[in-house]
């Protein structure tokens, strides 16, 4: 509750703590074998598109294998994670691209 009001009364909406990133659904990474988040898309200067050349890249295949510490995310794992962790507060991933895994650190953005 401490944590919805502010904004509400500041901004006469919730907060809504993004990092930016557009994931495939549990059910199509479950059908595909994959158990991570397979990352679509990264907004245009949205948080995981900002942290330089250690970005989020779903061009590149990018999957997160872990968020905050928890490995193996689904989708709802990986806010779950973040649950909590509001805006301008930092979060974790690790990102396996090309078989390396890269950990990266997104400012977590209200995105409306």
């Amino acid at each position: 509750m401490n944590r919805i009001l502010p904004p509400i009364i500041r901004n006469g909406l919730p907060a809504r703590p993004r990092i930016g990133i557009q994931a495939r659904s549990e059910a199509l990474a479950a059908r595909l074998n994959v158990d991570r988040v397979i990352v679509v898309e990264a907004a245009p200067d949205g948080p995981a598109d900002e942290v330089g050349t250690d970005r989020v890249e779903p061009s590149h295949g990018d999957t997160i294998v872990a968020g905050n510490g928890k490995t193996g995310p689904t989708v709802g794992e990986l806010f779950d994670a973040f649950d909590g962790v509001g805006v301008g507060k930092w979060v974790k991933l690790e990102v396996l691209r090309d078989g390396q895994r890269r950990k990266i650190e997104v400012t977590r953005a209200d995105l409306g």
